[in-house]
Formats: structure tokens, sequence, C-alpha cells
């Protein structure tokens, strides 16, 4: 916590920090001209203008803990965990570093973390998209325990241009049930799209979805039945959906549908790489 108290004096009382050389005078200087008091606090501008406010002590740790394993946390990895917390307004000199390992000690995150594999083919860009023109549609499933309403499935749909997800709790697959989510998940909120791309599950090929494609102009696809991972970007956000699910759910687990909009949140507000921003930004 020195850095704090040197940046704050200084800036309160225009006196150097005791015993430095001369260019450490300089660095000093060069480092404390980017801070300010504000209402007797510190705080960093930053790159884009926006001050944020300098934290130290156990505000760090609380910090780092609501963020990463709070109700709405996620448990997402170091960087995205400092990423978040810069996007909130806060900062500290070691934030990545003290981000980094407070997840790697982190018990559940070692439990359900995924195993890093290289693809065995290059990665294939989407193009010639816009914003909800193409949705990707999945079930997760079947979840052991069922929740106390019996709900035993997530159906999950996954916008490819800006990563955006919605998601609800199921009880079973009819179709009635899929095509109202549709209908009040996809079409009522954000517009009629493109394109749906599903898997080959029998619960998406049926008459009732075709009729509600055909009746709006949507083209429904269906990816490969020997490769359903060619959806890979639903494939992944349900990997990471079912990631958070499992952290965040109590030990009895029969009322993880209530976290289903507390993963969606943090899973919307995560920087994603292959965007550079979170789907709700975008």
């Amino acid at each position: 916590d020195t850095w704090y108290h040197q940046f704050h004096d200084y800036l309160t009382t225009s006196v150097l920090p005791p015993n430095l050389t001369s260019n450490g005078k300089r660095v000093f200087l060069k480092s404390v001209s980017r801070y300010v008091i504000m209402g007797g606090l510190l705080y960093k501008r930053g790159f884009d203008g926006i001050l944020l406010r300098c934290l130290t002590g156990a505000e760090v740790t609380y910090t780092i803990q609501q963020v990463h394993d709070g109700i709405c946390g996620g448990h997402f990895s170091g960087l995205a965990v400092a990423k978040r917390i810069l996007r909130l307004g806060y900062y500290w000199p070691t934030l990545n570093n003290d981000c980094y390992e407070y997840v790697k000690h982190c018990v559940m995150c070692q439990q359900h973390a995924n195993l890093q594999h290289t693809p065995s083919h290059p990665l294939q860009v989407t193009r010639d998209l816009c914003p909800f023109s193409q949705w990707g549609l999945n079930l997760i499933g079947e979840i052991h325990p069922p929740s106390s309403q019996r709900h035993r499935l997530i159906i999950t749909a996954t916008e490819y241009y800006t990563k955006w997800v919605e998601a609800i709790p199921l009880i079973s697959t009819k179709k009635e049930k899929i095509v109202k989510f549709i209908n009040h998940h996809i079409l009522c909120r954000f517009g009629v799209p493109h394109r749906l791309i599903t898997d080959n599950g029998k619960y998406f090929k049926n008459k009732l979805l075709q009729d509600l494609c055909d009746n709006f102009g949507i083209k429904l696809s269906f990816s490969s039945p020997y490769y359903p991972q060619a959806n890979g970007q639903v494939e992944s956000s349900n990997k990471t959906l079912t990631k958070i699910l499992m952290k965040v759910v109590n030990d009895s687990g029969s009322n993880w549908p209530d976290h289903i909009p507390f993963a969606l949140w943090a899973y919307r507000t995560s920087i994603h790489t292959s965007t550079n921003a979170t789907p709700f930004s975008l």
C-alpha cells in the first residue's frame, strides 16, 4: 500500500517521498501525474479519460472476490476479472497479477475449468453478418439434479455477431415450448433474423418450427449430423454458460434455474476475445 500513500501525500502536500534518487524523482513525478485527489480519495486517469478509483488493502480482496465469485461473478479467468474491475472504475498497480493469483487458487475454478485443446482444423470466421441476423439454437442437458419444478434442460440461443445469449429452463423438449422460446426471446425482442442454425436434434426438426420460419421468411439450417460442433459458437457459449451454472448453484442444485439470469448477466457483460467487447456493449 506504500504507492497509494506516497501518491496521496504528494498530491495533497506537494512533498516528495524521502530518499529518492534523481532518476527516482523523475519516475515518481511521471507516474503521479496521472493521478488526482477527489473527495479525499485517490483516482487514476484512464487512457480513455475516465477516472478510476484506486483501491488498497481489504478493498482489493473484497473487490476481486465480488467480481469473480459474487452472485453475478461467473468465476471467469483472471484476465477477464481484471478487465471487468477496470470497467467498473477501479484500479491498483498489481491488478492483473492479483486477479490471476486469486483465480489460480479458487477451488471451484479448478474443479470445473475446461481442458484446453488445440483445434484440429483452422477456425472458420462467419462473414457478412449484422447484429441479430443469425442465431444458433441448442439444448443443454439433461441436468442433474432436476430443479424443484422438474426442469432438466436449458434451451439457449446465441447471436453470432454480438455473442449475445438468451436461455431459459425447460421441463421437456416439446416443440411448442421451443417455438414459444423463439417467439418470445428472439423475434419479439430482437426482430426477425435472417437465419436460425440448430443441431440435428429431433426436437428442432418439426413442422411447427418450420412453419414459423416459413411465415417470417427465416432460413432454418442444420449443422452436420456427424459433426454437431460445426455450430461452434453455440457449443462454445453452452460450455461457458454451463461452467458458470455449475459454479454458482448451491450444493443441493435444485434451484439452478434461479441462477440462469445471473449467469446470463455475467456472460453478457464479459469481454469476448473474438470481438474485444462485451455482448451488452454491441
